[in-house]
């Protein structure tokens, strides 16, 4: 088993990989596969050694409150890992939670990326908007005010209550300025960091450096 046993103390313990076997049948395992101590010590890849072949059990971190960098860097060094396994001859087989949707019919409707600067284009250049979908029309109406309420977004501190247990816990709650009135309003729902609460009402584009091809990647367009 491979727990977090990262630095920070408030981290460990917070997740952490176990991959279960019957005994005679694993030869080794490694906690640390990934050649990076900021990534092994996350406890999220261990790898088990059955003979003919490897087994790696991950936890990829998923994008909500991390930056998909961080992810790619994981993802990377994964990669690297399982073709160092391969070149000693061994089978591959990678299981575990990869927080990776295969199309876009597997991520809810919800948190599918919509671009906007697409929609927005798409509007402007409609001959008539009779063909236009209503939802794209209403972005088009709305983004400006929209993308006025985002600019004066901010995290604040908010306490949470459970109602059966009476436990209180400290959170972050997006919060908002609307309107010529600057009226407050509150967006989402409460994470667990300030850096988790901005990331889902976060527009900007997004790049991160490819370590095997040394360049930099897009991984988010602008307003998507």
């Amino acid at each position: 088993w491979c727990p977090n046993n990262a630095p920070d103390a408030s981290k460990r313990g917070f997740n952490g990989v176990c991959t279960y076997s019957k005994v005679g049948l694993v030869q080794s395992a490694d906690c640390r596969p990934l050649g990076s101590d900021e990534l092994d010590d996350q406890g999220r890849c261990i790898i088990t050694d059955h003979g003919s072949f490897v087994l790696f059990n991950v936890y990829v971190p998923a994008g909500g409150g991390n930056p998909l960098s961080y992810k790619m860097k994981f993802l990377n060094a994964l990669r690297r890992a399982m073709e160092r396994k391969r070149g000693e001859g061994k089978h591959v087989i990678l299981t575990g939670d990869l927080n990776i949707a295969h199309k876009r019919d597997d991520v809810h409707w919800k948190y599918r990326a919509v671009d906007v600067d697409a929609v927005l284009e798409e509007v402007r250049g409609a001959v008539t908007t009779a063909n236009v979908p209503k939802w794209k029309l209403e972005v088009a109406d709305k983004w400006p005010l929209i993308d006025a309420a985002l600019a004066t977004k901010e995290a604040v501190p908010v306490t949470t209550k459970n109602t059966k247990t009476g436990a209180t816990f400290d959170k972050h709650r997006v919060r908002v300025a609307v309107g010529d009135s600057k009226r407050l309003v509150f967006l989402g729902k409460a994470e667990s960091s300030e850096e988790e609460a901005l990331y889902y009402y976060d527009f900007s584009g997004c790049t991160y450096f490819d370590e095997d091809e040394q360049e930099e990647r897009v991984t988010r367009k602008a307003n998507c």
